[in-house]
């Protein structure tokens, strides 16, 4: 491993306190890891002013100040989560968001303590459990394309394809999303008792 990175922003920091990612990060740099950055997600672009990216510019700047050898990176954020109950209200909510995932064409992959395996940044959609199976055979045997999940949310129409199985399974859509994560992550939700292998841990989805 020459590379890890560490969500670092005011939505984060609410559960995690910031001295704890410090101590990680301390620690990540002693042990000879190469490339170090922190992930900073904002309530809509970074140059919008309001209340949340305030205070991570806060927070990047005293990471920043703290661990030269760190790059910062900027987001937005995407609404799942906790997020589709508590800051979705923020966002105009769009009837049916129609553009398709791209984030899964990079090959990165993430466990978390359960050994749940995930590709890329998408919590929630696993593609394996390494407690069970080698990490090594989890990432050989994966293809996107072929992924229950994964498979039709790259494809054309995106996270629509989802809706459209959760509707023939009894999904009533809502009135609108804010993005096409929050479209993802609610059918998502619907459909955990068809796909109970793929859609966890439970804890992700409330």
């Amino acid at each position: 491993m020459n590379t890890i990175g560490f969500s670092v922003d005011t939505f984060h920091q609410e559960f995690i306190p910031l001295d704890v990612v410090k101590r990680a990060m301390k620690a990540a740099y002693e042990v000879g890891i190469e490339q170090i950055y922190t992930i900073t997600q904002n309530l809509g672009p970074e140059n919008i002013n309001n209340l949340f990216n305030e205070q991570n510019k806060k927070i990047a700047e005293e990471i920043s100040k703290e661990f030269e050898f760190c790059q910062v990176i900027n987001s937005e954020l995407q609404v799942r989560g906790r997020a589709v109950t508590q800051l979705s209200k923020y966002f105009s909510m769009t009837t049916i968001p129609s553009d398709k995932c791209l984030i899964f064409k990079l090959p990165m992959f993430m466990i978390d303590p359960n050994g749940w395996v995930f590709h890329q940044l998408c919590h929630g959609i696993c593609i394996g459990n390494a407690k069970e199976n080698s990490l090594s055979e989890i990432i050989g045997e994966f293809n996107y394309r072929k992924h229950p999940i994964i498979g039709k949310i790259v494809s054309k129409g995106g996270p629509q394809n989802l809706l459209e199985i959760a509707i023939e399974k009894g999904y009533k859509p809502q009135n609108g999303y804010a993005d096409k994560c929050h479209l993802c992550y609610s059918v998502r939700n619907f459909l955990r008792p068809f796909y109970p292998n793929i859609l966890q841990p439970s804890n992700i989805y409330s």
